[in-house]
Parts: C-alpha cells; structure tokens; sequence
C-alpha cells in the first residue's frame, strides 16, 4: 500500500503538468493515508501531497485550457518542487498576456548543478532546456533547498564551522550561474532567476540561534544572486523581498506552507519584484 501512495503521488504530479488537473486532484484525494504514515521515507510525497491541492484550491476554477501557444507567449519555468505554482498561470508583461509551464526536477539544487561530477540532476535539466525553441523566455527557480536548515549551505557549515557561510554561499552562485552560462550558450534563451523566498517554518520547533543563521543566510544568498545574476544579463525574480516582514521572516501574506508561495505570490512577483527582465 505505502508503495502505491508513493507511485500515486509521483502520477497526480504527471497529470497536473500536463494539464490534466481534475485527475490529479482525483488521485490525491485518494492518497490520505499519507496522513497516517509516520515514517521519514514517505515526508516528500506527504509534502507533495499538500502542496499540490493546496495549489488547486487556490486556483479552483482558475486553470485554462490553452495549448500549442507559440513559444514567444509563454515562459517555461524549470526548478525544484517551487517551479510547480507557476505552472498553467498566466502573468502579465509589457500588458501582454504570458502562459507559465512548468517543469520539475525534484530534489534539484544549485550545488547539483554548480559542481564539476556529472550527475542525474544536469542530465534532467540539460533535456529540457534543450527541448525549447532558441531564444525562449525561461524562469529558473532553483535555489531554496540549497538555503534551508537540514540540507544544503547550512549543513555544509555545521561541518565546516571555520568556514563562512558567505564564502559557501559565493562559490554555490558563481559555479550554478556558470553553470547556466554554458549551458545556454548556443541556445541564447533569456534567463530570469527567481529569489529564494523568506521562511515561514514554525519558529517553536527551532532555537534562536538557528533562525537567525536561517535568515541570514536566506538574505545573503538572494544578495549574491540577484547581483550575480543581473550583472550576467539575466533578470532576478525577488520572491524574498515580496515576503519580507522586515525582519528576514515569513510576513505571512503568500505563503501556501512551510516553504512554497501561492499562486497569487508570484503574480505579484511578476509585477512588481522583478529586476532587469531581459525578455
């Protein structure tokens, strides 16, 4: 049973990417035994899970039913389990509308793609980025695992104390900007990186001395990013300062849980929180 909820939860994902979201939420709603599941194996498809109809019920009535738009109206939008909101939304930009379609690289961080070792995560984001027309318009949304307390730059530094987190946080941005840089060479698609929104995780389960190391790295990270991406030609989608409270944290307005935006979020990132759009 505990493998068919998994292999359930992987499927309504396949079926809201492709636009068939009445049978992805038929699939999840048949997944509640995730619920009872208290195994850390099984987080990621509870994660998911949630994520996913919260997703849908945000947007209920809200997804259209465009296909075969030229790719010149839409942005395709490659990242971690964060690329997911945008998928089927429609921004507005120059006054003209623009589709979002999303692709997902599960688990995907900077660092995965930023090191020098070939690995599954280069080899996914490679094929798709390969797949779009020449010169098409691309949102890259790839960076918040890399920030978050258990995972990433933070746990880097528990290993390394010496080291300072504004170095890791340096070399991880300049190797996965690089990265981008190769990769796009040839293809000439225009890049905008999206931010690494604030946390909006349960401040009663962590110390202090943990949150205030979770914001400032969240806050020098999407520092290097925007400076290093912007000074590269590429836009930079400031999802952290849109949910800002002033204090580094969550300010409580656009988050759909612990770590995602909702739909309404990124819209109004769009609109107002975007940086030398280059499209």
């Amino acid at each position: 049973r505990r493998l068919v909820l998994k292999a359930s939860v992987n499927l309504a994902i396949l079926k809201f990417l492709a636009n068939e979201f009445e049978q992805a939420e038929s699939i999840l709603s048949g997944c509640g035994d995730l619920e009872q599941i208290v195994d850390a194996d099984f987080r990621n498809e509870q994660v998911y899970r949630d994520y996913l109809i919260s997703i849908i019920n945000s947007r209920r009535a809200g997804f259209q039913r465009l296909k075969n738009r030229n790719h010149k109206n839409k942005v395709f939008v490659i990242g971690e389990s964060h690329a997911l909101v945008s998928h089927n939304l429609s921004i507005s930009l120059f006054g003209e509308e623009v589709m979002c379609e999303s692709y997902l690289i599960q688990g995907c961080k900077q660092w995965h793609l930023g090191n020098r070792n070939r690995n599954q995560y280069k080899t996914n984001f490679e094929a798709i980025f390969d797949s779009f027309e020449k010169s098409s318009k691309l949102l890259i949304a790839i960076g918040e695992i890399d920030c978050r307390l258990n995972t990433g730059l933070m746990k880097v530094k528990q290993k390394n104390p010496t080291v300072q987190i504004s170095e890791l946080i340096s070399e991880t941005v300049e190797n996965f900007l690089n990265y981008l840089i190769k990769t796009n060479h040839g293809r000439d698609h225009r890049l905008v990186i999206q931010g690494v929104p604030c946390p909006n995780i349960n401040i009663d389960n962590y110390s202090q001395i943990e949150i205030l190391e979770l914001t400032k790295t969240i806050e020098l990270f999407n520092k290097a990013l925007k400076s290093r991406s912007t000074d590269q030609g590429m836009g930079f989608l400031d999802v952290h300062e849109l949910t800002n409270n002033g204090n580094g944290f969550s300010n409580k307005l656009w988050h759909l849980d612990d770590y995602h935006l909702t739909p309404k979020a990124m819209k109004a990132a769009w609109e107002d929180h975007v940086s030398c759009i280059p499209f």
